[in-house]
């Protein structure tokens, strides 16, 4: 009897892990799914899963060499979305047993030109509502102009773990149509949220982040609370993601230092148990596909030579950012101390300049370095600062100034790290939180054409006009930009072609007319 009840209770754990199974945004796929390789038991991992798919050319069902099944390739631009299922089985004592999971993908986009710029950063660390995450669109194409979007205040905020954030990096998925933001958990303003000094944040802290997803700048995901960092972590400091096409996935990487197993922070220096002396930091990664499921930890780099591994800034350069330490090249050292002309800087970040921007092709360097200008009078005081280069292999950074930062409130003037991504006119608009009024059409140069001739647009110009006063004075096709329709030349006549433009479900339209003879 007992064996019979045993029975039906491992029966029912694996019923329940296999209804547990979450493929994340079902209906809305833009990216690669993770498909659990066993199911999760209480006591450990369970059966193997079998997965099939209905369609194996839009979402695979089996590994690619060392790539795991859940491979999508998204319908081409302007397709319908694909539906499809997806089964899980298992067996479980020579019983099968399935699930199905419908799942529709979204067609592939082209996104248009990328034309202007957006910040996230914390505003300040004197306070915890200024560890919060606050946001900036660039004036124009120009990452050193900037206006505070929501008015100043935080745009996401933490409902976990210290309830502080910090460290913001937004990542946009390789596919276009997406982007994933990372935080510090971590607030140095607030005992009651845990904080016990520097020493506790290098050895007791969390080894938490905080993670959102949006699909356009403008609405967010529910924060989620992730556990990234092992037991022996002393926290997760400024994580950082990147895709990497060779795993088919990201990885998100992080600041740790690590301790034996057993030990704690403890302000008793004679426990033997207790984390001391403080490591030297090392930076820990971990791979995920949805920014929900990660891969367990793993060290990137060995330990750093100084108490928080901001005595130099050291600029390498490598194929992957999963490349073997002796495969990293040095490209120049000694940023901090020959470039910055500063004994202490943190938390470097290089950019791409966008097509169009003022000061042309090239690259940016924004660093948080003491600064003696500091608008509360402590020279002490981090600042971030931005340099330029147009050769990113020569080493070589000129400062250049900001023109206006964004007003943040609690920031009091001064600038923290965060990071500056590249953004389309649309998305820019969203960021703002502006609504798209009417747009402009300068008509293209050919206007005549023959019976079966493809359009020409050389010349098309089209600008928009903004809820917040901002003109748009050239917006690009593609995803993000303006879209062109209508046009058939099979047949003689004259053609109504429309141009139109979206942003945050509201579309403007105007059209030019041209001959088919």
């Amino acid at each position: 009897m007992d064996q019979d009840f045993g029975h039906i209770a491992q029966l029912e754990s694996v019923q329940n892990a296999l209804a547990n199974i979450v493929i994340p945004n079902a209906h809305d796929i833009r990216g690669h799914v993770t498909l659990p390789a066993s199911l999760d038991l209480a006591d450990g991992d369970g059966p193997q899963i079998r997965w099939t798919s209905s369609n194996p050319d839009i979402v695979s069902d089996k590994a690619r060499d060392t790539v795991p099944p859940g491979i999508v390739k998204r319908p081409p631009v302007g397709a319908e979305p694909a539906l499809f299922n997806l089964s899980a089985s298992i067996t479980f004592e020579d019983k099968k047993i399935d699930r199905q999971f419908e799942l529709v993908v979204r067609p592939s986009v082209s996104l248009a030109q990328l034309s202007r710029y957006g910040m996230a950063n914390f505003a300040r660390s004197n306070c915890r509502e200024g560890q919060q995450i606050f946001m900036a669109a660039s004036i124009g194409n120009d990452p050193l102009d900037w206006v505070a979007v929501s008015d100043g205040e935080a745009v996401l905020t933490s409902q976990f773990g210290m309830h502080g954030l910090r460290d913001p990096s937004i990542v946009r998925s390789p596919e276009g149509d997406k982007f994933y933001l990372v935080a510090t958990d971590l607030n140095v303003d607030g005992a009651y949220y845990g904080w016990q000094g520097w020493d506790w944040a290098q050895s007791g802290a969390s080894r938490y982040i905080g993670v959102w997803e949006s699909d356009d700048m403008s609405s967010w995901s529910k924060q989620r609370h992730v556990l990234v960092a092992p037991p022996g972590a002393g926290m997760a400091y400024a994580p950082e993601s990147i895709w990497d096409p060779d795993i088919e996935a990201y990885v998100v990487y992080w600041t740790s230092s690590l301790y034996e197993p057993g030990t704690y922070f403890t302000t008793n220096i004679a426990d033997p148990r207790r984390r001391h002396p403080l490591t030297r930091n090392q930076t820990l990664y971990a791979t995920t596909r949805d920014f929900v499921s990660f891969t367990p930890a793993k060290v990137m780099s060995g330990q750093s030579y100084a108490p928080c591994g901001s005595e130099d800034v050291y600029q390498e350069k490598a194929l992957s950012i999963l490349a073997s330490e002796r495969d990293w090249t040095l490209v120049a050292s000694g940023i901090t101390h020959n470039t910055m002309c500063t004994p202490y800087a943190e938390a470097p970040l290089a950019f791409k300049a966008n097509p169009g921007d003022r000061r042309a092709l090239g690259y940016y360097l924004f660093c948080d370095q003491i600064w003696s200008g500091a608008p509360a009078g402590n020279q002490m005081e981090e600042q971030l600062h931005p340099y330029w280069t147009r050769d990113l292999n020569s080493g070589s950074w000129t400062p250049i100034e900001w023109g206006q930062k964004p007003n943040y409130r609690y920031a009091q003037g001064v600038m923290r790290h965060g990071c500056i991504f590249g953004l389309t006119s649309a998305e820019h608009a969203n960021l703002r939180g502006a609504m798209l009024l009417r747009i402009y059409i300068q008509p293209p140069a050919k206007r005549n054409y023959g019976v079966g001739e493809q359009l020409d647009l050389t010349g098309l110009r089209v600008s928009a006009l903004y809820s917040d006063g901002v003109e748009d004075q050239e917006i690009y096709p593609g995803y993000g930009g303006y879209a062109v329709s209508g046009f058939v030349s099979d047949t003689a006549g004259v053609k109504r072609v429309l141009v139109s433009y979206n942003v945050a479900d509201i579309t403007k339209t105007a059209h030019f007319e041209v001959e088919v003879v």
